[in-house]
């Protein structure tokens, strides 16, 4: 499924590669959640596999782009530049990356900790950060969340299992809406 294209890189020997991941989602607070800590597990696994274990990446990217209304969509950017020689490793890895998050659990102390992060990120609205508020509050809106979605954030948060966000890994990672673009060079020999 999905599409491919490559396009020429003046830089030989160098691959930049995105692979895309998009669909529509229901809007609301707990699936805009879902599509962060999807994003923040791939990430985690990134940087896990593709830069400490092989060494093929120093820093792949997993960007997350969302809109609620009007009609709620969503894409997953997994980006980095490598080695042309190295291309179809890294492109089996990525595979197998995605595969692993959706049949297998986080572990609850994986998810633990993303969940904390969200909370603190989200502590840098406070009181006196008044254009924070209105910032975040107006995205929130524009994202379909509701006032009362708000108002129950580390609820809704804490209600995420390690089982919600493997089905939530199944869901909108799948390999019927994912599109790759390559910017290839020749091999260098």
């Amino acid at each position: 499924g999905g599409f491919r294209e490559i396009f020429p890189n003046e830089n030989e020997g160098q691959t930049i590669f995105d692979y895309l991941y998009y669909g529509n989602y229901e809007a609301g607070l707990r699936n805009s959640l879902m599509l962060k800590l999807v994003r923040d597990v791939v990430r985690n696994r990134l940087l896990s596999v593709l830069r400490e274990q092989e060494s093929l990446l120093y820093s792949p990217y997993m960007l997350l782009y969302y809109k609620g209304l009007p009609q709620a969509g969503y894409y997953f950017d997994i980006n980095a530049s490598v080695d042309t020689k190295n291309m179809e490793k890294v492109d089996q890895l990525l595979k197998e990356i995605i595969r692993d998050v959706q049949e297998n659990e986080v572990e609850e102390s994986e998810l633990a900790a993303l969940q904390r992060s969200f909370v603190t990120r989200r502590e840098v609205v406070n009181d006196y950060a008044t254009a924070e508020w209105k910032k975040y509050l107006m995205g929130a809106l524009r994202d379909g969340e509701t006032l009362d979605d708000l108002a129950r954030y580390e609820e809704i948060l804490y209600s995420i299992t390690p089982a919600d966000l493997k089905d939530a890994c199944r869901k909108y990672l799948n390999m019927e809406r994912c599109g790759v673009l390559l910017m290839q060079g020749k091999e260098s020999k």
